[in-house]
C-alpha cells in the first residue's frame, strides 16, 4: 500500500464488517472519521506508554474499538442473563 502526502486513508473491508461498524458507530452517534482519529490517537499513545489495565473492559468512549465493543456487549449480555435468571427464581 502506498503512502502519499495527503491525509486520505483507503482500506478495503468485507461488506458485512463495514456494515456492522457503521451500525455500531451510528448507535454511538459517532462518525467513522471521529472513531478512526480516536483509535489512531490512542494507538500512538499506547505505543509510547502501554496502559497498565489494557485488558480491562472500558466504559463506552468515542475512541473505543470494534473489538472492545464486542467485549462490552458480551459482558452486558452476560450480566443481563444473570440478572434475569436470578429474578426468575
Amino acid at each position: 500500500m502506498s503512502r502519499g502526502p495527503s491525509g486520505r486513508i483507503v482500506a478495503e473491508l468485507e461488506p458485512d464488517l463495514k456494515h456492522q461498524l457503521y451500525v455500531a458507530l451510528s448507535s454511538d452517534r459517532m462518525t467513522f472519521k471521529e472513531w478512526l482519529v480516536g483509535q489512531a490517537e490512542r494507538y500512538i499513545s499506547e505505543q509510547r506508554q502501554p496502559t497498565l489495565f489494557a485488558a480491562e473492559v472500558q466504559p463506552p468512549t468515542k475512541s473505543r474499538s470494534a473489538e472492545q465493543d464486542n467485549r462490552v456487549n458480551k459482558t452486558r449480555n452476560l450480566y443481563g442473563r444473570k440478572k434475569n435468571s436470578v429474578s426468575a427464581r
